[in-house]
C-alpha cells in the first residue's frame, strides 16, 4: 500500500490529472469488487460489463504512464527476487490470517519462499487472545501475568514453534535476527516475545533462539 502512495504521489507531481484518474477508477473497482462478494449469487452479465469498463480504462492509462521516464514500474507487482534483497541473510516471515486458511511464508535471499501452513490460526482464534491480551493489560501488578502468558504460549504453539523448526532445517544461526512481517489482523499481537513461560518461574521463547 505505501508503494502504491509512493508512486501515486510521484505522478500527482508530474501529471496531477492522470493521477486522480487513477485514484478514480481504483476506488471505483474496489466499490464494485466489495459489493460483488457481497451479491455475489446476483451479479448480471450486464453488471459484469460495467465492472470490465473502468478496469480497462485503468490498464489504458497506466499504459501511458509506463511510458514517461521514471514510471515504467508505475503500480506493477515487485518481483519476487526484488522482494529478497529486504532479507540479506535474514530471514522475512510475512503471517497472514483469514477465514479460507492461515499461513505463514519464509522469504530468504537465498532460497524460494516456503509456505508454513497454521491451521490453528483462525480469526475467531485470534479474536479470544486479543481479548485475552487486552484483559490481562488491564490488570495491575502480577496477577496480569497469568493472561499475558497464555497468549505468549498460544502465539508459539499456533505461528512461531514451526517457523523456527523450519529455520533451524534451513541451518539458520543461532541468534540471527529474524523480521515478522504480520498483516493487519495480527499486528497488535506480540508474536516477537513468543515462548512458553511459567509463572514466576521463567521460560524460554523466540528471544532465547
Amino acid at each position: 500500500m505505501s508503494e502504491y502512495r509512493s508512486s501515486i504521489n510521484k505522478l500527482h507531481e508530474l501529471d496531477d490529472e492522470a493521477a486522480e484518474s487513477l485514484d478514480e477508477l481504483d476506488h471505483e473497482l474496489e466499490s464494485t469488487a466489495l459489493s460483488s462478494v457481497d451479491a455475489a449469487a446476483t451479479v448480471s452479465n450486464a453488471e459484469t460489463v460495467r465492472c470490465r469498463t473502468p478496469d480497462e480504462e485503468r490498464e489504458e492509462l497506466l499504459s501511458i504512464v509506463r511510458h514517461v521516464s521514471g514510471f515504467t514500474n508505475c503500480l506493477k507487482s515487485v518481483l519476487f527476487r526484488d522482494l529478497q534483497m529486504a532479507a540479506p541473510g535474514r530471514p522475512v516471515v510475512i503471517v497472514n490470517i483469514s477465514s479460507y486458511r492461515s499461513d505463514a511464508i519464509i522469504i530468504t535471499q537465498a532460497s524460494p519462499p516456503e509456505l508454513i501452513p497454521l491451521p490453528r490460526i483462525t480469526p475467531s482464534e485470534k479474536d479470544r487472545i486479543s481479548s485475552t491480551l487486552e484483559k490481562a493489560l488491564k490488570i495491575k501488578g502480577k496477577d496480569r501475568y497469568s493472561g499475558v502468558a497464555e497468549v505468549l504460549r498460544f502465539l508459539w504453539n499456533g505461528i512461531v514453534v514451526q517457523v523456527v523448526e523450519r529455520l533451524k532445517e534451513q541451518k539458520l544461526h543461532l541468534g540471527s535476527r529474524i523480521w515478522w512481517c504480520p498483516t493487519p489482523k495480527l499486528c497488535a499481537l506480540p508474536i516477537h516475545v513468543a515462548g512458553i513461560y511459567r509463572d514466576g518461574n521463567g521460560g524460554s521463547g523466540l528471544p532465547d533462539l
